[in-house]
């Protein structure tokens, strides 16, 4: 008994102490968004300018489609999660823009960015593909959609 009180006390202390990285979370029983992508781009900001550091940006132009799950008019993007080898390397409020022109009854065409580009973390490493989870809301529920092996471009 002593041992695995020894043992247990042991493996809460080696996770609590493991890092300050979290592991892409199973999403089973979240319900996915009927989505199209047209684009996702994610780049590094290497440019010099006033900012010397290179910033992280990511931008994306998606179509969210009708469906009896949510209401599409009240469905909205409230997160988008970035993960690289199942860590989590970023948690994004999105800025969100909505084509009227290509939206209708039946569709909703909506433009993302992180407008000013986040500062480049040592997790990320910039020659490797990322995930993006997009992560949705609508009367307090959560709808997601991935997309995976977007590749980082780099400006210089």
């Amino acid at each position: 008994m002593r041992k695995l009180f020894l043992t247990l006390c042991f493996c809460i202390v080696f996770c609590a102490c493991a890092g300050n990285s979290i592991i892409k979370h199973d999403t089973k029983g979240t319900k996915r968004v009927n989505i199209s992508v047209n684009e996702v781009y994610a780049w590094v900001n290497y440019m010099p300018g006033e900012n010397s550091s290179p910033l992280f940006r990511i931008s994306g132009d998606i179509l969210v489609k009708k469906s009896s799950d949510y209401d599409l008019k009240s469905i909205s993007l409230s997160k988008i999660v970035v993960y690289q080898d199942t860590l989590v390397v970023y948690n994004i409020k999105p800025v969100i823009n909505e084509n009227e022109k290509e939206s209708s009854l039946n569709k909703r065409n909506m433009l993302f960015n992180t407008l000013k580009g986040l500062e480049l973390i040592e997790n990320l490493d910039v020659d490797k593909k990322i995930d993006v989870e997009l992560v949705f809301e609508e009367n307090n529920k959560l709808f997601v959609h991935f997309i995976n092996n977007i590749g980082i471009e780099k400006t210089y």
